[in-house]
């Protein structure tokens, strides 16, 4: 009889010891989709000694069409718990209620306002929804500020970065050289065409005080004091570039032929891994004479899925990868900037001191346009620039019509 209870008691032990491991055993999933795969692979192995009970799956995506992919799994219920999104893209799905705002305690504090107290100056306005929240984290973020060549600058006897555009308009034709044939050999200022027009637009209109939209969504490129900022543009170019592109970043800044570059913090990295020929360093914008400061930051971020069955889990993870624990890691190892403060930014600093005149700008940096057709509307802008930069239009002309191109892609929010 003893024997029989016995047995039946270790028959019991071992089914709820099967039955507690199999439960023991379970972990929450949680899916993240992100093109900054290779780092948080990286970081797994300490990831899984802190969040031991997760799974966690990393999927690697194109910045391009992750929007488009996130949409569609999202309309079919199936899209991840994280999401990495340009902050351009992000308008409608924040407006169609398919981001689920931040929730500090994924990064170790109560409320937005410790959160902010973690953060450099002004990061918080970068990121802050028209509604007062905030819906991601940038994994990365830029800032556009200015280049200088103080070889050139040493030769010209030039003893500083231009601090209003309209000394940049005086002091930079002295860089300006052009051989026997009028072929451009040497430029006061190198601006990327390609790319950057968008927000080279938008920082002017700024200097001015003037937005790219109101607040309810209404285009107004061609406000007066659009016009009157944006007309700077085209004369930068017939002074300081003699209305040249000049073939190139790599023929023009790289090859040391360009006094000033117009670009953004990021792009320090390739500089110093170019290993250029001449001694350089940063600026902050410079600014209108009878303007404010102005320049714009863009960033790439981490967003929760509003659907994710585990948001509170989520935002940790997000902590995890992006929160300030791990910024020096993503600038030394990776060269992508996040805005925490803390001891780190002093090292930083030391490391690369061409940082310090963009981050020292966040203070009055704007983020930059956020638009549910964001990538036609860049376009737009930059065929509008193309027409200026070309002669085809008046800086009036083009805005005017792009205004006109912008209200037909209907309303922002």
């Amino acid at each position: 009889m003893v024997r029989r209870r016995l047995l039946v008691l270790t028959i019991t032990l071992l089914i709820l010891g099967v039955m507690y491991g199999s439960v023991s055993a379970e972990k929450t999933k949680i899916v993240i989709w992100t093109y900054f795969a290779e780092i948080h692979n990286e970081l797994l192995p300490e990831f899984y000694k802190q969040f031991p009970d997760v799974e966690l799956e990393i999927m690697s995506v194109g910045g391009a069409t992750t929007a488009e992919k996130y949409l569609v799994a999202y309309m079919g219920g199936a899209g991840p718990d994280i999401v990495t999104l340009r902050l351009g893209q992000s308008v409608k799905y924040i407006e169609s209620g398919m981001m689920a705002p931040v929730d500090p305690r994924g990064f170790g504090v109560n409320s937005l306002a410790e959160l902010e107290r973690m953060m450099l100056p002004g990061s918080m306005s970068i990121l802050r929804h028209r509604d007062g929240n905030v819906y991601f984290m940038p994994a990365e973020l830029s800032i556009f500020g200015f280049f200088y060549n103080k070889t050139l600058m040493d030769q010209a006897g030039v003893g500083k970065v231009p601090t209003t555009w309209e000394e940049l308009l005086e002091v930079g034709q002295k860089f300006v050289k052009v051989d026997a044939d009028g072929k451009t050999q040497q430029v006061g200022l190198y601006m990327w065409r390609e790319w950057f027009p968008p927000w080279f637009f938008h920082i002017l209109m700024q200097g001015y005080n003037v937005q790219p939209f109101t607040a309810d969504g209404q285009s107004q490129f061609s406000h007066p004091d659009a016009v009157k900022a944006i007309s700077l543009y085209p004369e930068l170019y017939r002074r300081l570039s003699n209305n040249t592109d000049m073939g190139g970043h790599n023929r023009t800044w790289n090859a040391g032929n360009a006094a000033f570059n117009w670009g953004a913090n990021y792009m320090s990295s390739g500089f110093k891994k170019a290993d250029l020929m001449f001694e350089w360093g940063s600026a902050p914008m410079p600014k209108f004479a009878q303007g404010q400061p102005s320049t714009v930051a863009y960033a790439h971020g981490h967003f929760v899925n509003s659907q994710s069955k585990h948001k509170e889990l989520a935002w940790k993870v997000v902590g995890f990868f992006i929160g300030p624990q791990q910024a020096e890691k993503w600038y030394t190892e990776h060269n992508l900037w996040q805005p925490w403060g803390g001891s780190w930014i002093t090292r930083l600093f030391i490391i690369d001191p061409t940082q310090r005149p963009f981050l020292e700008q966040l203070e009055f940096a704007v983020p930059e346009i956020a638009h549910p057709n964001v990538d036609d509307l860049y376009q737009k802008m930059r065929e509008a620039e193309d027409r200026i930069f070309r002669g085809k239009q008046s800086v009036e002309a083009a805005l005017q019509q792009l205004d006109t191109e912008i209200s037909a892609m209907g309303p922002i929010y």
